[in-house]
């Protein structure tokens, strides 16, 4: 599961990480192409130096579930047949900081356009990991996909 909130100051939180002794895991540039889907949904192909992904996830209590997430070699090919099928709804260009404490990964998505955000990745994350863990104080919580974000 997800929980996502927009962060002000990405370097402030990693020095609290540092500090907890969490782990850095890496440094990731990434461009994302998202498909149009129905609210809720989220259809994107993620490129970048790990390999190219397709990834499905959906809406759920305010968070996002991942329902697929697969490796695909021919990535032109999908990204041609995904979108004629559904059509191109954005495409984010970002940089991707993982961090990884206990059995959870922070994984920091700063967007081109869009801003600076923090994705807890765990079984169950809970919001106090940000407000207590973290000493993040009124968190702005994200419940829609980044390409929902994008300015116009």
């Amino acid at each position: 599961m997800e929980l996502k909130l927009r962060v002000e100051d990405y370097r402030k939180i990693e020095r609290r990480l540092e500090d907890l002794r969490a782990k850095f895991i890496q440094e990731l540039n990434v461009v994302d192409t998202y498909f149009n889907q129905p609210r809720g949904k989220v259809l994107k192909i993620e490129q970048g130096e790990r390999g190219n992904f397709i990834s499905r996830l959906e809406a759920h209590k305010g968070r996002f579930k991942i329902i697929e997430s697969k490796k695909v070699k021919n990535i032109e090919k999908e990204k041609r047949h995904l979108k004629e099928k559904f059509g191109i709804k954005a495409i984010l260009k970002k940089k991707r900081r993982q961090w990884e404490l206990g059995d959870t990964l922070f994984d920091f998505n700063l967007i081109e356009n869009v801003g600076d955000f923090l994705i807890l990745n765990s079984e169950n994350p809970h919001k106090s990991t940000v407000t207590d863990l973290l000493g993040i104080k009124n968190p702005g919580y994200i419940t829609v996909s980044f390409d929902e974000l994008k300015k116009k």
